[in-house]
């Protein structure tokens, strides 16, 4: 969004520079007399192809900034109806440790500790599933937590699974972590929608 703003302020800037300058050029021939019809043309065409390519580059940032905002407004929908469908399981007495369970899975990475990491761990750390590390591009920042966390591209040790937990951007992650992982590979999205 910013980046759009600013296409649309350079263009502004320079049609309001460029109508200065044709303005300017006019008035200069106008004092000295010395007006030419070419003149007035010349000066009048520029500022109109200023005007013009202004309007068609900020009618492209404004459709990428549509575009990038229908993107993230798609994105929150998606994990808020996830969320609400995790709250209904646990309001009905279920947790996600069921698919684990259900599966034999023991031994369980993260990838993705932003909100929906952390509640997983959490959830997952009160049932007894052994969370054996997390996976993070800010690796670094969780030192809080009282797991090992390491970026994607650090050795993995094996687990049973890894659950992605950015499931909105998850068909480039499973596909980065099957090359590097002998892993198992879910979503998020995958257990909470199959209980």
């Amino acid at each position: 969004m910013n980046k759009a703003r600013l296409a649309i302020a350079l263009g502004a800037a320079a049609a309001v520079g460029a109508a200065v300058a044709a303005m300017a050029i006019w008035l200069t021939q106008m004092a000295t007399g010395h007006v030419g019809l070419a003149a007035v043309l010349a000066a009048v065409g520029f500022a109109g192809f200023v005007l013009v390519v202004f309007r068609i580059s900020s009618n492209k940032a404004i459709a990428l900034a549509r575009k990038a905002s229908q993107h993230q407004r798609e994105k929150y929908e998606a994990y808020y109806h996830l969320l609400a469908s995790w709250m209904r399981l646990r309001i009905s007495g279920r947790t996600l440790a069921e698919y684990f369970a259900d599966h034999q899975f023991k031994t369980v990475a993260i990838y993705g500790l932003g909100r929906l990491g952390v509640c997983l761990r959490e959830e997952l750390r009160q049932s007894g599933v052994d969370v054996r590390y997390g996976i993070d591009l800010r690796a670094q920042h969780f030192s809080y937590l009282d797991i090992k966390v390491v970026s994607p591209d650090s050795p993995m040790e094996p687990v049973d699974v890894v659950v992605v937990t950015p499931f909105f951007e998850a068909g480039k992650l499973i596909a980065d972590l099957q090359g590097r992982s002998p892993s198992r590979i879910i979503t998020l999205r995958d257990i909470v929608y199959s209980l």
